[in-house]
């Protein structure tokens, strides 16, 4: 949690969370999207509305449905206690309530099964890249191709 709110979503648990809950998330391969910083469609902006199933209290009510107070991790607590706890909810699903208790607190939290659609390609190093961050920036370098005046110098026929 910062100033400005939670800095990331679980975006297969559409949740908000803090750096820490961020971590320990991509520790089981949980795809983590920055609420600043990264590239958002409106389906995965509508996604998180809680009418639609996102939202902390909408996964909380699924995935913490028998958790007790007591065994939540503490704040500004050991990284592997939260790892562990992420680890019991998520994966090993030991809280988890029963769908009807999750539509009281909206849709199901449940985790987006469905491939994300950008068109995303690898690279020359074998890294993912986001086809469409590629193209922005191809645009904008013709933008300032454009905007750029081009100096052209006469040069002098050759003799005959």
């Amino acid at each position: 949690d910062t100033l400005f709110g939670f800095s990331a979503v679980v975006v297969p648990f559409r949740t908000f969370v803090c750096d820490a809950c961020k971590s320990a998330h991509q520790a089981f391969s949980h795809r983590c999207k920055s609420v600043s910083m990264s590239n958002w469609t409106m389906e995965e902006v509508r996604q998180l509305d809680g009418k639609n199933g996102g939202g902390n209290a909408a996964a909380s009510a699924r995935w913490f449905a028998h958790c007790r107070e007591s065994q939540h991790p503490q704040p500004n607590g050991p990284q592997d206690a939260l790892k562990e706890f992420i680890r019991r909810a998520y994966e090993d699903k030991a809280w988890e309530g029963r769908p009807e208790e999750a539509d009281a607190a909206g849709r199901r939290g449940e985790p987006d099964d469905e491939p994300d659609r950008r068109s995303r390609r690898e690279d020359r190093r074998g890294d993912r890249r986001d086809d469409r961050r590629e193209d922005r920036h191809d645009n904008r370098r013709e933008e300032r191709r454009e905007e750029r005046p081009v100096e052209r110098k006469a040069v002098a026929a050759p003799a005959a």
